[in-house]
């Protein structure tokens, strides 16, 4: 009879603690980018995110589908980027904003490719910005990056 309590109190335990567990997992690749810093990239990844290197930079994933496309910039491409986004009238600023040390512009342009929404990030207490581009709507888009931050190592 005891060695049935002992077992029963195991089982018990062992589904208290599966069902205390947060599923939030979070996956990231650190870049050594041409600025000379040491960039971290996390993603959190608990909907099926995922993320990769492509090329110069990185790639965030749901499946099949590519969501984000970035790469990293010095602060005078970053400056280019931000003038840019300022005066060109194909595009149009959705949000400034700061979160987790990154100062982020959100904005929508209307390309070549069709209707990109676009992120570029300063990464602060770096020497490293962040342009982003994406091909999927709108509210993917922002979900997808609402999942990325971006620290100096």
């Amino acid at each position: 009879m005891n060695t049935i309590f002992k077992r029963l109190a195991a089982v018990l335990l062992c589904i208290m603690l599966l069902t205390g567990c947060e599923f939030n997992r979070t996956v990231s690749l650190t870049y050594n980018v041409t600025t000379g810093d040491s960039i971290k990239v996390t993603l959190d990844s608990s909907e099926g995110h995922g993320l990769k290197n492509s090329g110069d930079g990185f790639e965030v994933n749901n499946g099949e589908k590519i969501i984000l496309q970035g790469f990293f910039v010095d602060q005078s491409m970053y400056e280019g980027y931000v003038e840019a986004v300022s005066s060109q009238q194909e595009a149009v600023i959705r949000q400034e904003t700061d979160r987790e040390e990154m100062h982020v512009i959100s904005y929508t342009y209307e390309g070549q490719a069709g209707t990109e929404q676009n992120y570029i990030v300063w990464i602060e207490g770096s020497s490293t910005g962040v342009v982003i581009g994406s091909l999927a709507e709108v509210s993917e888009a922002d979900e997808a990056f609402g999942r990325l931050v971006f620290s100096k190592e």
